[in-house]
């Protein structure tokens, strides 16, 4: 009887939200192979200083860089990702394409290829 009285039981939420994990500062070498100064910059030189996403769920743009980081580490984990840390794997993915696209944006800053002969010269002695 106290089986059914559970499972007639009205405004009961089962399956709500999961709540997000902090990471403490030591695991974030571990986690996303970077410092937590690190990741902080990372996040800032893509995504500035704006969280346009205000929605009570939003996933900040910290939390976005820090997703991708994590499976850029281990790309056969995306459900992983988001079942560790309250994210559903849709979400994870999305959040993956989004900052490929920021890094892609900004590639060129950071790509140099010889423009010249002389350039290429000296960028094969270099290496």
């Amino acid at each position: 009887m106290y089986v059914m009285t559970e499972l007639l039981r009205p405004n009961q939420i089962r399956n709500g939200p999961k709540r997000r994990k902090v990471t403490d500062n030591r695991d974030y070498k571990v986690l996303y192979r970077f410092t937590k100064e690190n990741v902080e910059w990372i996040t800032h030189y893509f995504y500035g200083d704006d969280n346009l996403d205000t929605r009570g769920g939003a996933v900040s743009n910290e939390i976005k860089m820090k997703r991708f980081l994590r499976y850029v580490g281990d790309p056969d984990f995306q459900s992983g990702i988001g079942e560790d840390l309250g994210i559903h794997q849709s979400t994870v993915s999305k959040i993956i394409t989004e900052v490929s696209n920021k890094i892609y944006e900004r590639a060129n800053e950071w790509k140099k290829f010889p423009q010249t002969n002389e350039e290429l010269r000296n960028a094969k002695h270099h290496y």
